[in-house]
């Protein structure tokens, strides 16, 4: 078995930083590198299936550090990370892959998303994550929980840049890396099928058919920038002779629906806190449930959804049926 490769977080001509508050400093009886948010990406090393350790701290607070990995820069990475202040909680780790430099983390969330784990503040931890083809594994050394276990990596990249990132102030010390052998896994199916009437695949004005995560979710991050101006999304349904519609929905951040040019409903759904999941601000299909009446027939539903934060931007829908193209269309396939 290969040996252990060590990096120096604190070595910064080895480092490619993405943080203008970058320094490094004495905390907890070591030298660290304190990022406050923003990535520090190992320069000229590209890492497929490894073992990575990361010696990492924070102060009493809120704080989000981790480990970055298979990307291609800052704007197109996956992250994996710990939450202090959500120690022993479901999302104390979070799987976080980032699209056109957004976290999606609204996006993603749940079994495979998310964990319980035993975070400590004030001392020095070890997050160990290991990669191993489309999935990956991420504890905190020494914790019992069970680990949190991604089982498809949302960016799908078999290799790419690696480095640390926080958001909020944190430490880092050292990064460890064991190479291992080629994962031959295949990609991963769904964990569960996807319910008939799910709205799978949109029409986006100006790019063109967009489709659902294996989740459900439309993830617009992944087709374009983050942007308060309205993305516009469009898709007929056919309504059956009994003339009755429930719409079951779930958005982030802004949303107004339409049908056949008519407002139904409009709203807003953001992050407020850490007092309850529903604070989050999780995109969940079962969030919202509208009823409507309308002849039978083929209807037109038109959804304006703007972004207000940079923490997953998109919509999940359920209760309407869309014929053969949409049956055709599926989720998405990575």
């Amino acid at each position: 078995m290969p040996n252990w490769l060590h990096y120096d977080l604190t070595a910064l001509a080895r480092l490619d930083v993405a943080d203008p508050t970058a320094r490094t400093e004495q905390w907890q009886g070591r030298p660290a590198l304190r990022l406050e948010g923003g990535f520090a990406l190992l320069r000229d090393l590209e890492v497929a299936d490894a073992l990575v350790e990361i010696d990492l701290g924070v102060d009493p607070g809120n704080a989000y550090p981790g480990l970055a990995f298979r990307g291609a820069g800052p704007d197109t990475i996956e992250l994996l990370y710990c939450q202090p202040h959500t120690s022993g909680q479901w999302d104390a780790l979070q799987y976080d892959p980032v699209f056109h430099g957004s976290n999606t983390w609204q996006v993603f969330h749940g079994p495979g998303c998310q964990a319980a784990a035993t975070v400590p503040s004030g001392s020095w931890l070890t997050l160990q994550v290991e990669l191993r083809g489309p999935t990956a594994t991420a504890r905190i050394l020494g914790d019992g929980s069970p680990p949190l276990v991604v089982p498809r990596l949302a960016h799908g990249s078999d290799s790419g840049r690696l480095g640390v990132w926080t958001f909020r102030p944190a430490y880092f010390s050292e990064l460890r890396l064991r190479p291992l052998e080629p994962s031959t896994r295949p990609i991963p199916a769904p964990v569960s099928p996807l319910p008939p009437d799910l709205v799978t695949e949109w029409q986006l004005e100006g790019h063109g058919p967009v489709r659902v995560e294996p989740n459900g979710t439309l993830n617009l991050n992944r087709y374009i920038p983050t942007s308060a101006d309205p993305a516009v999304l469009k898709r007929e349904f056919t309504v059956g002779p009994e003339g009755k519609v429930e719409l079951r929905f779930g958005f982030s951040d802004e949303v107004c629906l339409r049908v056949d040019g008519a407002e139904v409903f409009s709203g807003t759904h953001r992050f407020t806190g850490f007092s309850s999941r529903e604070a989050r601000g999780y995109i969940e299909p079962d969030t919202n449930r509208i009823s409507l009446g309308l002849t039978p027939g083929r209807h037109e539903l038109t959804v304006e959804l703007a972004a207000r934060e940079p923490f997953g931007w998109g919509i999940a829908l359920g209760g309407v049926r869309c014929g053969p193209r949409q049956e055709k269309a599926g989720a998405a396939r990575m």
